[in-house]
């Protein structure tokens, strides 16, 4: 028998050792610091815990301590607790029929230990003193007693120390410590009635008093804003039972950051509740917005399905289609029941005064106009440009901008309590608000006659292939033949169809041209052309509430803030407040923003490039900042809009992806309507 033939008989399939399987089985389980926390909470829960501790150290690498007045384990239980597949929640299969607690694997603790070097110590009130167990990813180091009282405590050290490449998979310390304020935060609302205190680094982040209230935990933990802008939702049936809260519509986010699911009690992830919820809104939200949620939903365990994933996040429902149908319900009823018209609260400061301002037109052609649709039409929800194609370099709303141009001008009152631009022979009124009345400063307003900003090529260049390389999605080849040299005699703009779509015609075709997609592709070239995008500061600072999610990781995000034109700074345990946004915006008319893009930057996170996070950053501020769905339009307004469009490196998409335009030649409609053989 040859060596070959040897080599093909012999055993390539092998037994794994122990200490492999344990590894591998971790990384199931234990995904980054937060999954040891949400496991040991968990545990506390099961324990009849009212009072849990939990003290981070070096954002959870480092050390993770979990301390609870739960019933405690004997120095029996305590010896095998860390073998795998001990468990005290259930004895046979048939028990995971009715499973309400919130373990039953028996993986957590020798998952944990496999991965990081552990110190158990635990008394239950029937023994005088307790157990200390110390272990790690080589097996148990040693059991002792210890004196210590009723509950039990869990210190984690060196996590990964076993397993260092899991290490590199890991974000920022920022967004490692946001997900375990987060895993402490929906425990907080599944539980209300244990008290939950969360330190870092020696200083406590979240103290969540015991309350038998869910809005009472909602408002600790997200802010009184947040809570104000949310209505009770109750729900009863055969198959399920719903109680919480949802948001009215004026209370979105960009992310899912503000929905909360708990199932009989459980915090969990699932696309299915939050489709169901947001379809319960119906056409109240717009697209890409999502509301906010703070539902428990009590369901017969018999219909629940927890042991789909190892880590418990996600759950499988029966009569799925049925509950679904049921949460829809259950949110139009919450909703209806409630006024959905937003509470605005004035101050004096907020009232306009009545003045009007002459502004005259540069001489040549601005690459800020886009700013200038944005801004006025932010203050009045239309807008009027200039007759001619070249648009004034102007702020639409009174605003202070640094590196803007404007000119100091005298006020006088007007008679529809706006400041108005007066009609010379090549300038139409654009009317914005009176700076009074805004909460932007008008302090050190000056106009400079000045060559635009030019970027060095290479870097210019390097970001436009980066975003196009993101973005190309989306071709249109027909509309890519359009001639690049377009001037607006080149297009005819024969209306707008929904106050959404412009109908036009370029080059013999008929074009439909989505004006929200289009002006934020124009502003996001802008923003990325510009090394320094101004600021404006603002009159009245503006709180901006955070969630203790975001307030975690918000300080490792101000330098990007900054940059793009925002100051903030902390004012206070739970709040921040803003001064200075960038100048696109016009005026900060609410927070969203901001918390879209502290959204936006924690789901980048710190594998990402840095040229991507700041491209993630210019498109959630056009986004923003681009004129809307429902603004009307005239034809001078559109027809600058497809000319600023066309100047654009690509105008067929927006940052996102989606077409700014589509297009039909005569042949296409001839045979839509089947004038062709």
């Amino acid at each position: 028998m040859t060596d070959k033939a040897c080599d093909m008989n012999s055993s390539r399939i092998r037994l794994l050792d122990e200490s492999t399987i344990n590894k591998i089985a971790a990384g199931e389980v234990i995904e980054r610091p937060a999954s040891v926390v949400k496991e040991l909470i968990e545990n506390s829960i099961d324990a009849h815990a009212t009072d849990v501790r939990v003290e981070i150290g070096g954002y959870g690498t480092k050390s993770m301590l979990i301390v609870d007045n739960g019933i405690g384990m004997s120095h029996t239980d305590a010896s095998i607790a860390f073998k795998k597949h001990a468990t005290s929640k259930i004895n046979r299969i048939e028990d995971l029929d009715s499973i309400l607690t919130m373990g039953f694997r028996g993986e957590a603790l020798a998952s944990i230990a496999s991965v990081a070097k552990v110190e158990l110590v635990t008394r239950q009130e029937s023994e005088l003193e307790g157990t200390k167990v110390v272990v790690d990813s080589s097996g148990i180091r040693s059991i002792t007693s210890a004196g210590t009282a009723v509950g039990t405590s869990i210190l984690v050290n060196d996590l990964f120390y076993s397993t260092p490449a899991r290490k590199k998979y890991l974000k920022s310390a920022r967004t490692e410590i946001a997900h375990i304020v987060d895993v402490v935060s929906r425990n907080c609302l599944a539980h209300p009635d244990v008290s939950f205190t969360l330190i870092i680094d020696g200083k406590v982040t979240l103290r969540s008093p015991s309350s038998v209230k869910m809005l009472d935990s909602i408002v600790h933990l997200y802010g009184a804003d947040v809570a104000r802008s949310l209505v009770p939702l109750e729900y009863d049936s055969d198959l399920i039972s719903i109680s919480g809260y949802i948001s009215k519509p004026e209370l979105t986010r960009s992310g899912k950051d503000l929905q909360v699911f708990l199932i009989n009690g459980r915090p969990i992830f699932s696309k299915q509740l939050s489709n169901a919820v947001r379809l319960g809104y119906y056409t109240l939200l717009p697209k890409g917005r999502y509301p906010a949620a703070f539902l428990n939903f009590t369901i017969n365990p018999v219909n629940v399905d927890v042991n789909v994933h190892p880590a418990k996040r996600e759950v499988r429902l029966s009569h799925e289609k049925e509950i679904s149908v049921m949460i829809v319900s259950a949110v139009e009823k919450a909703l209806a029941r409630d006024s959905l018209v937003p509470e605005v609260q004035l101050n004096k400061k907020d009232v306009p005064v009545q003045s009007r301002l002459n502004v005259r037109e540069p001489e040549r052609p601005s690459s800020s106009s886009s700013s200038e649709i944005s801004n006025a039409y932010k203050a009045t929800g239309s807008v009027r440009l200039p007759a001619s194609t070249e648009v004034p370099e102007q702020d639409g709303s009174g605003s202070a901008v640094s590196s803007r141009s404007q000119v100091p001008v005298p006020s006088t009152a007007s008679s529809d309590g706006y400041q108005a631009v007066s009609n010379s022979e090549t300038t139409a009124p654009i009317i914005i608000p009176d700076s009074s009345s805004d909460e932007i400063s008008r302090k050190n307003v000056i106009k400079e006659e000045k060559e635009p900003y030019q970027y060095p090529a290479k870097d210019t260049q390097r970001r436009l292939k980066k975003s196009e390389r993101l973005q190309m999605s989306v071709t249109l080849d027909e509309v890519a033949e359009l001639n690049a040299s377009f001037t607006p005699s080149d297009v005819k703009v024969y209306g707008q169809y929904a106050d959404l779509y412009i109908i036009s015609d370029m080059d013999g075709k008929l074009i439909l041209i989505d004006q929200h997609a289009a002006h934020e592709r124009i502003m996001y070239e802008q923003v990325l052309r510009m090394q320094d995008l101004g600021w404006q500061e603002l009159i009245t600072p503006v709180t901006l509430d955070l969630s203790q999610k975001e307030k975690a990781i918000i300080e490792e995000f101000i330098p990007q803030l900054e940059e793009m034109g925002f100051s903030v700074s902390e004012f206070g345990p739970k709040s921040y407040v803003v001064t200075t946004v960038p100048s696109i915006f016009g005026k900060l008319e609410n927070t969203d923003v901001i918390h879209d893009i502290i959204s936006d930057l924690l789901s980048v996170g710190r594998v990402k490039e840095d040229t991507e996070r700041y491209d993630l950053l210019c498109s959630t501020m056009a986004c923003r900042a681009a004129i809307k769905a429902g603004a009307v339009c005239n034809t001078k307004q559109m027809e600058e809009l497809i000319r600023q469009l066309m100047l654009c490196n690509n105008p067929y998409t927006c940052p996102h992806g989606r077409p700014t335009m589509i297009s039909f030649t005569m042949d296409e409609l001839a045979k839509l309507f089947k004038r062709t053989g």
